[in-house]
């Protein structure tokens, strides 16, 4: 009888053991318990605050499309100016090489001085020299159109990114309030 007798307290002190590591197990988890939760309210406050800052960034570089969008504008008015100045260039140079002509012819007739010569071919010359300035101007008025429209394609995609970065921040912020509901699950 005396190995009955061993075994059933053999068997009632590992039942007793067994018990122990079960009721320490459960200590256990219930002081991670409160540590979950702490880490998923921070992760969900990370998640939360980064999710702010990729608003603000879409919002900024959505502000920086509408400035961007505002240059163009700005340009192509500058250019449709130029245009404009071109055209009565080319009609002023066209006036003074009628006049240069027309006085040159009166020169050989001897109608008119040497001076009035003169003065007629430095105002064709003139002319031609404005008409010049005023395409080199036109022609950098077009540059600085095509580079804010880059510069506005850019800003764009800036602002695509901003919205992608939105987005995977409002995901993360899901995932971590989803795991923080999920803490006392566990309890």
């Amino acid at each position: 009888m005396s190995t009955g007798g061993g075994r059933r307290t053999a068997a009632r002190s590992g039942t007793n053991a067994a018990a122990g590591v079960a009721e320490a197990a459960l200590r256990s988890a219930g002081s991670e318990v409160p540590l979950a939760r702490e880490l998923s309210r921070a992760q969900s406050d990370e998640a939360r605050a980064s999710l702010e800052a990729a608003r603000g960034a879409e919002r900024a570089a959505e502000s920086a499309v509408a400035e961007g969008l505002a240059r163009v504008e700005s340009r192509r008015a500058a250019v449709l100016a130029m245009q404009a100045e071109v055209q009565g260039g080319m009609s002023s140079q066209r006036q003074t090489s009628r006049e240069q002509e027309r006085v040159r012819q009166l020169a050989r007739g001897g109608y008119v001085a040497e001076r009035d010569v003169d003065q007629a071919e430095a105002a064709a010359s003139s002319a031609a020299s404005g008409l010049e300035a005023t395409r080199r101007r036109l022609s950098q008025a077009e540059k600085e159109v095509d580079q804010a429209q880059a510069e506005l394609a850019s800003r764009r995609h800036a602002v695509a990114q901003a919205r992608e970065r939105a987005l995977e921040a409002e995901a993360a912020l899901a995932r971590a309030d989803s795991q923080r509901h999920t803490v006392p699950v566990k309890e």
